[in-house]
């Protein structure tokens, strides 16, 4: 699977987009089987509201493939958008779309930390929002060969983007299934880090955009040393192929303070309440939303809400977590 990212940063903010360029080897498919699917909310969150209109889907041909989509509920909670065949195909297909950040206010009500957010010229989101996944029945449990390449043509001089998975125009090559594409973050634009991206070989670091509020800097090293800990205790050795990394974004001009978790990586977003923080509570809430990378028993990406509330085992994890 090769996904190309281009991220336009014009400064001018109705503009700014990231359009994508995604390429999947397909299975013989007959007409009306499930091509991709993506859950219309996320845990409270509003995902990107593609359409037929605007993924187009072609063969390695470059012909517009025929699809239609049906809307259904996976859940209770979960309105979900499955993009069908209209003929047989057995080829490579690919998809291109584009993804707009969220448009928030100080009425947006505090949810995961997943929709893809503009803050000080950069962009920052979950795949779980911005990605249709593969719907059809290999797609979803095979494992996938991932590189991602990011085109920085239309952004500013400087600009840096990171992949949970890798930081760099790239490509940046990973294994896992489609689950974990999706459940990992993406962020472009003037970010800052640390360590320092002169530092080689990194397996941990935390970026962000703008002025890093004094109490969350002050806890990068322990954060890093912490995040050596819990990977020597999972027996889980950190390399740059299996890295970890924290973002962090500023949620004005909404409210919000917490984090959420994603696979090798969290996203931790504050608001003009983090100075008042208590450092023991800021120390908690970022070894929470760590050690969820451990201890997450098999949570399916797409539930939310009431479904992540009654996933099997979602009880202890989060009893696990708060004891932690």
């Amino acid at each position: 699977m090769d996904l190309v990212l281009k991220p336009h940063l014009t400064g001018i903010v109705d503009d700014v987009s990231i359009s994508m360029h995604m390429v999947m080897d397909i299975p013989g498919l007959k007409k009306g089987d499930p091509l991709i699917a993506i859950n219309l909310m996320y845990e409270g969150v509003p995902s990107q509201p593609y359409t037929t209109a605007n993924i187009r889907v072609t063969d390695d041909h470059g012909r517009r493939l025929p699809v239609y989509t049906e809307d259904s509920m996976l859940d209770v909670s979960i309105p979900r958008r499955t993009w069908f065949v209209g003929h047989d195909i057995c080829d490579r297909v690919t998809f291109n779309f584009e993804a707009k950040p969220r448009k928030v206010d100080r009425h947006t009500k505090v949810a995961t930390r997943s929709d893809l957010r503009y803050e000080g010229g950069g962009l920052q989101g979950s795949g779980s929002t911005l990605l249709p996944a593969p719907a059809f029945n290999q797609g979803q449990s095979r494992t996938w060969k991932m590189k991602l390449s990011w085109d920085l043509a239309d952004t500013p001089t400087g600009t840096r983007a990171v992949w949970s998975f890798g930081e760099g125009p790239g490509p940046v090559v990973s294994y896992g299934t489609s689950i974990d594409l999706i459940d990992t973050i993406f962020s472009v634009g003037p970010l800052q880090s640390y360590p320092k991206p002169d530092v080689k070989l990194q397996t941990f670091a935390m970026y962000w955009i703008g002025d890093l509020p004094q109490n969350i800097a002050a806890l990068q090293k322990d954060q890093e040393a912490t995040f050596a800990a819990m990977s020597v205790f999972c027996n889980d050795p950190p390399s740059p192929a299996n890295p970890y990394r924290i973002f962090v974004r500023n949620a004005a001009p909404a409210s919000g303070y917490g984090g959420s978790s994603f696979t090798r990586s969290y996203m931790l977003e504050y608001d003009g309440r983090i100075d008042s923080i208590d450092e023991e509570d800021l120390v908690s809430l970022l070894t929470h939303e760590m050690a969820h990378n451990w201890l997450r028993m098999g949570k399916r990406v797409g539930a939310s809400g009431d479904e992540a509330a009654n996933d099997e085992g979602s009880w202890y994890t989060e009893g696990i977590m708060i004891s932690a």
